[in-house]
């Protein structure tokens, strides 16, 4: 496959995802806030990017249309598009596992597995697991994450196929705090870090 260097995707602890495309990135996170970037998941849009890294995992493949795509995307897509296509359910017993670990006690685990149940239907089960411990002696940018897929494939006929997805992302942890800056009548600046979860 061919790498776009037109898209970037960032996370900002292991919560919030920024999309950008063509130096277009969405810079507020608010529910009713539109995106730059029309991002689908398994052809469903995807209208905030919380978690969104969450679902990262077991992907058959990713495409990207950089530039306005306005007409099949509608208006969320001046930057332009991304497909998140999940592996689906195959006609053979198929699995996989990764297993990664790093500093700051990083673990991260991967996997999936299809299983054929006749000849017509198949279902898939993949999940993953991120944690990691604060960056900051105030327990800031800790990451406690955990998100499941189940997935059906049949083939009801030759022309008719059925297919079902199930997601849930669990994503715990404290943010990197931003701060609130307040200036005292002495002139000391004093912040008071904001937690999330």
């Amino acid at each position: 496959g061919k790498a776009s260097t037109a898209l970037e995707i960032n996370t900002r602890a292991g919560q919030a995802t920024v999309v950008g495309m063509r130096g277009m990135q969405q810079q507020g996170f608010a529910p009713t806030g539109d995106t730059l970037t029309a991002v689908h998941l398994d052809g469903v849009f995807l209208s905030n990017f919380w978690g969104m890294n969450g679902m990262m995992f077991d992907l058959e493949r990713v495409e990207v249309m950089a530039g306005p795509q306005g007409t099949l995307y509608g208006r969320n897509s001046a930057a332009g598009a991304v497909n998140l296509i999940t592996t689906r359910p195959g006609d053979h017993l198929a699995a996989h596992a990764s297993l990664e670990y790093g500093s700051f006690n990083t673990f991260r685990a991967d996997g999936g597995i299809s299983v054929p149940l006749t000849d017509t239907l198949a279902v898939r089960v993949a999940g993953t697991r991120y944690t990691r411990d604060a960056l900051y002696s105030d327990g800031e940018a800790a990451i406690d994450q955990w998100a499941g897929r189940l997935s059906v494939n049949w083939e009801a006929t030759p022309a008719d196929t059925l297919y079902l997805t199930y997601d849930h992302i669990n994503t715990g942890g404290t943010s990197e705090s931003g701060g609130l800056y307040a200036v005292e009548p002495d002139g000391v600046e004093q912040m008071s870090p904001s937690h999330g979860t």
